[in-house]
């Protein structure tokens, strides 16, 4: 049976559904065992087509959008099922019975829900979106188009590797020394915390840090996730909003 995770902050509101799933109570093989969610990792295509009905299922819709993700900071509109996975790192969304998901493997998956406009939004976060603040630019995408207010919207961040574990190269930590202030604290010598940077991004833009629950797991050392750095190649797990009609 698959196993699913479900955030607190989501859990007594009525208008969403949110779940992450773990790796297992899929069908695909080894080194993919078992609730691969990706189909660009080299995993047999039927097994994640399988996978994906089941998170569906679990989810309750009948729609789940997936990314291309490309590490970045674009974000799109899904008023629609799309024909094809939009090309973006984020996702936003006011339709009922669309969930938008974020496949992930140590980067930082971030699930937001505005109440008073009913909204979502889902963001991949890596260092290199979290860098382009991919999480203050899709609450900003949230108010532009739905007159979202930061300071109404709840957000889940989903697990992620965590500060301790997360080792980072010159190259990145130079990228890093150019952002804002109030992210450096986020580097640590050579260590990353991308959780915290988020949601000190989060922090920056309004979200009220009661309305913030990150969930206290390292996809590194729980190997209850999929972790790049762990294994490669591997799989890649979900994490889903969507509205309720």
């Amino acid at each position: 049976m698959a196993v699913m995770l479900r955030f607190d902050c989501f859990r007594n509101l009525p208008s969403v559904a949110s779940l992450v799933t773990t790796r297992g109570g899929g069908v695909s093989l080894a080194p993919y065992e078992s609730l691969d969610a990706a189909l660009h990792v080299g995993d047999d295509p039927r097994s994640v087509e399988i996978n994906r009905a089941i998170i569906a299922r679990e989810l309750g819709v009948d729609c789940v959008v997936y990314m291309n993700q490309i590490h970045g900071d674009r974000i799109v509109l899904i008023d629609k099922p799309p024909p094809t996975p939009p090309e973006c790192d984020a996702m936003i969304s006011n339709q009922p019975n669309i969930a938008l998901a974020v496949l992930s493997a140590d980067c930082v998956p971030l699930l937001f829900f505005d109440p008073v406009n009913r909204a979502i939004g889902a963001a991949h976060a890596g260092w290199r979106g979290s860098a382009a603040l991919i999480a203050v630019k899709t609450i900003e995408a949230m108010r532009d188009r739905f007159g979202s207010k930061p300071s109404d919207i709840i957000a889940g961040i989903a697990p992620a590797i965590c500060g301790k574990c997360y080792e980072v190269k010159d190259a990145v930590k130079n990228e890093w020394r150019k952002l804002p202030d109030y992210l450096r604290i986020a580097l640590k010598d050579n260590r990353l915390d991308l959780p915290l940077a988020n949601r000190l991004q989060l922090n920056a833009i309004g979200v009220l840090d009661r309305n913030i629950e990150t969930m206290p797991l390292c996809t590194y050392e729980n190997d209850d996730f999929f972790s790049y750095r762990r294994a490669n190649p591997t799989g890649r797990f979900a994490s889903i909003i969507a509205l309720r009609s």
